[in-house]
């Protein structure tokens, strides 16, 4: 049975509106109670804000709080496994924002804490709460298209920072683009096929402010030999995009980010390989916070099994790995940022031009634009007019050269030295 419970927040981010005070009106059984700010005068002015009972100017005020069932952490993300651990210890069980901690050593702590007192915990990652991972899921595992033969994933969200307060813009609070997109891709790969894995790549330019991963490009070979692949990007163009390629049809889910902004219908594409048929799986209109907050209650009340937060340990012990590797690159061959932009908008044109939004998952740096993705004579126009348009340039068809699009890298090669000479 469910039970009436009070939720207490920690800190007034921005994030606490979408992710908790929109979607708890949709739960009859929970209210937000109370939210602890940084300062007395910053909290009861948020509280006033939105209709909040009570306000702390101090976070252990809050956790003593006898009248608050659980608590919602959203603080900066170094402030995280601290609050959490504080709040097991006054015997809250707690929800905090992605990423639950910056390391494993830190989790390794936390998950000691918890284990202790025995309360629940559970990571943010609202994505995880919605029917078309469990699909998905469903699709590779039964095999209705047959085998899987590659995963692309796109996670693109614009951010700027000019004044570089933010914690995105600060390595030491978890800052960069793959701490807080990249742990999306992570769940999405472990809940679908896990991560039982061979090698992994990654690259980053680190040339965000302070050093930080503005994009960032990773791959896992998976099970089988599957190759998953991402980019995440706070510079590129705003989407969330998942590609699973099966050996008779490309399935994907976009723009699966959708239900984090309130409540929306998603669906799954597939695409038959052959004749070209589309069919879609429709979701009703769901929220995924709504869904979070539903499910983190049902498991305070006995109805749910928690998600274990060996799951945490696991994605962050990866996301470890491939920040390592990408970072052991950039230091020994430091990656040229220009050209790799370059790419993906490229990239993103071919997909426009061919109106073929699927074509993005096949496509690669070496991919020969002419031989392998077929430009028709108007599609050619329209590229090169795209092309222009993108880089600002005019590209003199007398002097072109057509073997600059024997690959899309070779091309955004090209189009940086016109660039260059241009300027």
């Amino acid at each position: 049975m469910m039970s009436i419970k009070q939720i207490g927040v920690l800190g007034c981010a921005r994030i606490v509106e979408r992710a908790l005070l929109q979607p708890v009106r949709q739960l009859e059984h929970l209210n937000v109670y109370a939210v602890a700010g940084s300062s007395e005068q910053r909290a009861s002015a948020y509280a006033d804000q939105h209709g909040i009972a009570r306000s702390f100017g101090n976070y252990k005020e809050l956790l003593a709080c006898k009248e608050i069932d659980f608590v919602y952490i959203a603080l900066s993300n170094e402030l995280h496994q601290e609050w959490a651990i504080k709040a097991l210890q006054y015997g809250k069980p707690v929800l905090v924002e992605k990423p639950i901690c910056l390391n494993t050593e830190e989790l390794d702590e936390l998950m000691s804490v918890q284990s202790a007192v025995k309360l629940p915990v559970l990571e943010g990652l609202m994505v995880q709460h919605h029917p078309w991972q469990q699909e998905l899921r469903r699709i590779v595992e039964e095999r209705p298209y047959g085998c899987v033969t590659g995963v692309k994933s796109y996670i693109a969200v614009p951010f700027q920072d000019p004044q570089q307060l933010n914690y995105r813009s600060l390595p030491g609070c978890g800052g960069g683009v793959f701490y807080d997109l990249g742990c999306y891709w992570l769940q999405f790969i472990q809940a679908i096929f896990g991560l039982n894995l061979g090698w992994l790549n990654a690259q980053s330019a680190f040339d965000g402010p302070n050093g930080c991963d503005w994009s960032f490009r990773a791959e896992l070979n998976l099970a089988e030999g599957v190759r998953a692949e991402l980019l995440t990007s706070f510079e590129l163009s705003a989407g969330s995009r998942h590609t699973i390629e099966f050996e008779h049809a490309t399935v994907t889910v976009e723009p699966f980010f959708r239900p984090s902004f309130g409540s929306y219908k998603i669906a799954i594409r597939v695409q038959r390989k052959g004749n070209g048929e589309t069919e879609k799986i429709v979701f009703g209109a769901q929220n995924y916070f709504t869904n979070q907050l539903a499910f983190f209650s049902d498991v305070m009340d006995g109805l749910q099994v928690n998600i274990p937060l060996q799951d945490s340990f696991a994605r962050i012990e990866l996301l470890e790995k491939l920040l390592h590797n990408a970072r052991t690159k950039t230091q020994h061959h430091p990656v040229k940022k220009e050209a790799f932009l370059m790419i993906q908008i490229i990239m993103d044109i071919l997909c426009e031009v061919k109106n073929a939004p699927e074509l993005r998952a096949s496509l690669k740096p070496q991919t020969d634009i002419i031989q392998q993705v077929g430009l028709d004579s108007l599609q050619m126009i329209n590229f090169v007019l795209a092309i222009e348009d993108a880089f600002d340039l005019e590209i003199d068809f007398e002097t072109f050269d057509y073997e600059h699009m024997s690959s899309i890298e070779r091309l955004a090669g090209f189009l940086e030295r016109e660039k260059a000479a241009a300027s």
